[in-house]
């Protein structure tokens, strides 16, 4: 009976040994996945920092952003939207900018800023497609 018991308790030991390797190793496989995942992230966010910087020292305004701010409407004090894009361009460039006041005065420094936003719209539209889970 000592000889079972005794059996048993090194059974459920070597088991329990095994099944935390396992756990590790899973464990190990997520972090990397992750870290893969991040480094794909920070890269993409700094593409898009590098063209926003960018943008903003050139002129961020362009045809399409152009036609997106004609189309903006303040929502509230704090929220502007563009309620319909023009014809042919794609859903996912819609959203909501926030900030404070009205629409700004074309050709102001403020108008450059929401300029800048708006360019970025088929970036961010990328990549809500490509990062789902992180955007």
């Amino acid at each position: 009976m000592i000889v079972l018991a005794l059996l048993l308790v090194i059974t459920l030991h070597h088991n329990l040994r095994q099944f935390k390797a396992h756990q590790y190793q899973v464990a190990n496989t997520s972090a990397e996945r992750l870290s893969t995942q991040l480094q794909q992230v920070t890269a993409f966010l700094e593409a898009m920092r590098g063209q926003a910087e960018e943008r903003l020292r050139s002129n961020p305004e362009s045809g399409l952003t152009k036609e997106l701010f004609d189309q903006m409407e303040c929502v509230d004090e704090e929220q502007v939207r563009i309620p319909h894009l023009p014809n042919g361009l794609p859903p996912l460039l819609a959203g909501t900018l926030t900030g404070h006041g009205p629409l700004p005065a074309p050709g102001s420094e403020r108008a450059s800023q929401f300029h800048l936003a708006l360019s970025l719209s088929p970036l961010l539209a990328t990549a809500s497609n490509y990062l789902a889970n992180w955007i």
